[in-house]
């Protein structure tokens, strides 16, 4: 997707190499801190962080420190300012390409998805939650809304691609012989999640698929140096999703959220 937007920004605004490699690296830079963009920008969320990336003159001549959790090297308010424009022209670049990128079936799939996972709630809302809970108030009513908002797909729980693994994946949806949905509720662990990454991309290496990392609060799962293992560890997973897809035919999509 990186390449697509120093493509739109070459066309649509004229800029050189440079200029177009730099507002890429603006974004990039953003994703360390926030995790994936696109995610960030179907939750909902990228409003608000474009409020947080305003650093006014007043914010400045009072020291104020910036709204946003991304380190500047140098002046606070020109560099939150340079985050923000490249923001904008991600947001403006999607806006843009929306009609294309939604031209595959998979990808209309992908947006219905993260639709449905938006206005979903658990049964009971708790600060953690047991495995068991997990199955009565995550997982059984999450299959069941899937079975609503997207009946054309065969959704399973607890199924098992290979019959000779014992591994099951925790909510399965055949699109066709050759795609598939994959959901694995998970603790907000980086371990427990690029596990089951490695090996449900391993089982499904050779089929269209979309990947969600559904994540619930866990009473071991809350410090804040586990909170930025697992958001370095979503951005290696975007990485190698996307790595997937190149030289090959295969559409791969991978997208997290938590609730």
């Amino acid at each position: 997707m990186k390449r697509e937007f120093k493509n739109w920004l070459t066309e649509q605004y004229g800029l050189q190499e440079n200029a177009a490699n730099s507002r890429t690296s603006n974004i990039s830079t953003i994703e360390k801190y926030y995790g994936d963009i696109d995610s960030l920008i179907a939750e909902g969320k990228a409003d608000a962080l474009l409020s947080d990336l305003s650093y006014s003159t007043d914010d400045e001549r009072n020291n104020r420190a910036p709204a946003h959790n991304i380190p500047i090297d140098g002046n606070i308010r020109t560099g939150s300012a340079t985050l923000k424009q490249a923001l904008r022209r991600y947001m403006e670049f999607l806006q843009d390409t929306s009609e294309i990128q939604d031209t595959t079936q998979l990808k209309s799939i992908l947006n219905i998805l993260v639709n449905t996972l938006n206005q979903f709630k658990p049964v009971k809302k708790k600060s953690s939650y047991s495995r068991s809970e997990v199955k009565d108030y995550i997982q059984q009513p999450l299959l069941q809304h899937l079975k609503k908002t997207l009946p054309n797909i065969n959704w399973e729980m607890e199924y098992r691609i290979n019959s000779n693994k014992k591994d099951s994946i925790d909510i399965f949806g055949k699109v066709s012989d050759d795609t598939c949905v994959i959901i694995e509720i998970d603790t907000e662990r980086a371990d427990q999640v690029s596990k089951k990454y490695v090996s449900r991309q391993a089982l499904t290496d050779d089929q269209n698929s979309i990947y969600i990392v559904l994540t619930y609060p866990n009473q071991n799962c809350n410090s804040k140096s586990g909170q930025k293992e697992l958001l370095k560890y979503k951005n290696y997973l975007t990485t190698l999703t996307n790595l997937s897809e190149m030289g090959s035919n295969l559409e791969k999509y991978i997208y997290f959220h938590s609730v």
